[in-house]
C-alpha cells in the first residue's frame, strides 16, 4: 500500500460526520494541502438557477470561508474564469475538473450537496502529475456520501425537534418537559444547581372558548405564551403543558426566587389586554388572570414526579383560594405542620 492510499484511508477513517457539510469541506481542504501538497483550497458553494427565459442556467458562487484567492496562488479574474469553465464542464457529472491557466494548474473537486446548494473545492498544484488521480473517484465518492449523511442528520434533528414542539404556541410541549426535568435533576446531582417548577393555568379559559369560539381561544393561548416568555430569563424554560396550562422551569432558583418570577408573571398578565385582531374588536378584547403553583427541587421534592405533582397541586390550591394568585408548596408543608 503506497503513501497516498494510506493517507486517504486514514482521512476517511478518522472523519466524524456532523450535520454541517462545511465541516467536511474544511477537513477536505486540510487533507488536500497536507497529504497531496496542494495550495490552500478555496471552498465554494453554488446554486443552479433557471433564468427567466426558462432555458439558460446560471450559477451563483459564494466563497464559503472568505479565504483570499491569493492563498491558492490565484488572482480574482483567474478564479472566476476557472469557475466559468467548471460550470460549462458540468462538474456534477465529471466530479473532478482540471485546467491550465496562465501557467498554473488549477483543479476542482465536487464535494456534494446540501439542502439548497452544492459544494466544490478549488486549488492549484505545482505539478499535476504529483496528484494521485486514481484515488480521486474514491475521495469524491466519500465526500458525496458524507455530505448526504450530513443532510440526513440535519433533517432528522429537525424532525425530532418538531415532535417536542406545540403547534399552537411554538413552545416545547409536555414530552420535552419530562426530558428537561430529568436533565435538571441530573444537573443538580452534578453541580448543585437547584430549580423550581411553576404550573400556570389561565383562569376561566373555558368561558372564553365556549363564549367566543376556539379561534379566539387559540389566539389567546399564543398571546399568553408571548407574555410569559417576556417575564422569563433566557436561561428559564417555558412549555405548553396542555389545554390552558403552561409550565416554567426556573433554573438556579429556590422557592423565594421562583415566587418573584410567579408574581411578576401574575402582574404582567393582569396588566395585559388580550385579543383584538378580529372583525369585532370590542367583543374580542379580554382581561385575563392566571393561577400559579410553585414547587422547588430539592427543597420541596426528591423526584421529578414529586416536584411536578406538588407544583400542579399548588396551582389548584391557588384556584381554590380565589384565582389570580401564587401558591407555594412550602406553604402547604407549613399548613400540615400547624395541624
Amino acid at each position: 500500500m503506497d503513501k497516498h492510499t494510506r493517507e486517504l484511508l486514514r482521512f476517511m477513517g478518522s472523519f466524524v460526520t456532523s450535520e454541517d457539510p462545511l465541516h467536511l469541506i474544511n477537513s477536505l481542504a486540510d487533507f488536500l494541502k497536507t497529504s497531496w501538497g496542494t495550495s490552500e483550497a478555496l471552498a465554494f458553494s453554488f446554486s443552479k438557477k433557471m433564468l427567466s427565459n426558462g432555458s439558460d442556467i446560471h450559477y451563483n458562487y459564494r466563497n464559503l470561508f472568505n479565504k483570499p484567492f491569493s492563498q491558492a496562488g490565484l488572482k480574482e479574474n483567474e478564479v472566476y474564469e476557472f469557475l466559468e469553465y467548471v460550470k460549462d464542464a458540468e462538474i456534477m457529472d465529471s466530479k473532478f475538473i482540471e485546467m491550465s491557466l496562465n501557467g498554473k494548474d488549477l483543479m476542482a473537486i465536487y464535494c456534494g450537496e446540501g439542502e439548497h446548494q452544492r459544494f466544490i473545492c478549488v486549488f492549484t498544484v505545482k505539478n499535476r502529475d504529483s496528484i494521485p488521480k486514481e484515488q480521486i473517484p474514491f475521495l469524491v465518492e466519500f465526500c458525496l456520501s458524507s455530505c448526504e449523511h450530513s443532510t440526513r442528520l440535519k433533517k432528522l434533528r429537525e424532525e425530532n425537534a418538531l415532535v417536542d414542539v406545540d403547534d399552537v404556541t411554538g413552545l416545547f410541549n409536555s414530552r420535552r418537559l419530562g426530558k428537561d426535568v430529568a436533565e435538571a435533576i441530573e444537573r443538580y446531582k452534578q453541580t448543585g444547581e437547584t430549580f423550581a417548577i411553576l404550573f400556570v393555568d389561565i383562569d376561566h379559559f373555558k368561558r372564553v372558548n365556549d363564549g367566543h369560539g376556539h379561534l379566539i381561544g387559540t389566539k389567546l393561548l399564543s398571546d399568553m405564551a408571548r407574555v410569559l416568555k417576556f417575564v422569563l430569563r433566557k436561561t428559564d424554560y417555558l412549555y405548553r403543558y396542555g389545554g390552558d396550562e403552561f409550565v416554567i422551569i426556573v433554573r438556579g432558583a429556590n422557592t423565594e426566587n421562583a415566587k418573584m418570577v410567579g408574581e411578576r408573571a401574575l402582574k404582567t398578565v393582569k396588566e395585559k389586554i388580550f385579543g383584538g385582531g378580529f372583525e369585532n374588536e370590542r367583543s374580542t378584547k379580554f382581561r385575563l388572570s392566571v393561577s400559579i403553583g410553585i414547587a422547588s427541587y430539592p427543597e420541596d421534592a426528591s423526584s421529578s414526579e414529586e416536584v411536578m405533582a406538588l407544583a400542579d397541586q399548588m396551582m389548584y390550591q391557588a384556584k381554590s383560594e380565589g384565582r389570580g394568585k401564587v401558591c407555594l408548596a412550602k406553604s402547604l408543608f407549613n399548613l400540615d405542620r400547624n395541624k
